[in-house]
Formats: C-alpha cells, structure tokens, sequence
C-alpha cells in the first residue's frame, strides 16, 4: 500500500530539479489517473473470492472463465481511460484550471501517461489471481515491477536524453515489462494449478 506514496514521492523530487509546473502536473494526473484504476481495483476485489473458491473445489475450468471475463472487463475500462486521456488532455487539464505552461507541459504527457493504462491490464489481473491463490510474493513481484522498479531508475536515464517526456515515458515502459514478467509467470505458475504441479 505504501508503494504509490513512495513513488510520488521520488517523482516529485525528480521533477522538482526541472520545474515546479512538472510537479504540479504531476498531482493532477495522479488524482485523474485514481478515477480510472478504482473500477479496475474493484473487479479485481470481486474477482478474487470467485479464483479462490474454484482454486479450493479444483474447478480450473471456472478459474480461467473468471480469469477471462475479469481481463476483458478490466481492459475496456482502461481502454476507455487511454481514450480519454489521449484525445482530451486539454479539455481535463482546464478542468483543474491548468495554465499555459501546464497546458505545454501537460497535453503531451497525459498522452504519453494514458497509454501505461491499457498496458497495464494483464500486469492488474495477474497481480489479483496471485493473491488470490495464496501466492503473495509472486503478486508482489509484479507490483514492484509495475510502480517502482523500473521507473525511479528509468527516469533518472531519460530525463537527460529526452527531457520531462522520458519521465512520462517510463509509466507505458514500466506497464510492458510489467506484462511480460506476469506473462512469464501466468506460463509458469497459474497454468500448472491445472495439474496441480506448482512450482512457486
């Protein structure tokens, strides 16, 4: 729970070396972004008693008809998100009366930032299934990978290379790496509980 805190905080210190309207912009999109993950978080609350209980009666087929409907629904959400944000980023900046130079800063960067949504989709699912299934430190493998690990380092090698945009850029960058470490794990854990052969 206390990996989104930290983030920002480094964040913030990141962007406050290039300027104040950064970290301003910053918190706003860390406000819009909630709005659009709070469904996510609760299909997933909803999702895990299903696995769990089909997990312990050994019904895989349900658990992966679970697995299914909670990703599609989880993935139109953050379509819906990633549309938004990329097509009226000045419209919902002027909303928190955003300035010029917020606005310069801010068009750009939520669309940069509004694609880490649907990248984000299988990383989300496969986070709650973990938990679900009793597999804690896998499930934290995955969040770590999704909100620290790869983008605190990440930024401190793009912001020199390509500005404020190499900071935004790490969000979508981290979601990928994210989907394919959940992807390896989906291949190696959640698909051997159909014979009952884990490894982790």
């Amino acid at each position: 729970m206390c990996l989104p805190s930290v983030l920002v905080s480094a964040l913030n210190g990141i962007l406050a070396s290039v300027s104040q309207t950064a970290v301003a912009f910053f918190g706003v999109y860390y406000k819009l972004q909630t709005f659009v993950n709070m469904p996510t978080t609760g299909v997933v609350q909803g999702m895990r008693p299903i696995m769990s209980y089909n997990y312990g009666a050994n019904q895989k087929d349900r658990m992966d008809q679970t697995l299914k409907m909670a990703t599609l629904t989880i993935g139109f959400i953050l379509l819906l998100g990633t549309c938004l944000f990329f097509i009226f980023p000045s419209p919902i900046l002027l909303l928190f009366n955003a300035n010029q130079d917020m606005l310069a800063i801010g068009t750009t960067g939520l669309r940069i930032l509004s694609l880490s949504f649907i990248f984000s989709t299988f990383a989300i699912v496969m986070s709650g299934v973990f938990e679900s299934l009793g597999k804690g430190p896998v499930s934290l493998m995955i969040t770590l990978t999704r909100q620290f690990i790869i983008i605190i380092p990440l930024s401190f090698i793009l912001l020199p290379l390509i500005g404020l945009n190499g900071i935004w850029l790490t969000f979508p960058l981290s979601e990928l790496i994210a989907t394919c470490v959940a992807f390896i794990l989906y291949q190696k854990v959640y698909k051997h509980t159909k014979t009952g052969n884990e490894n982790l």
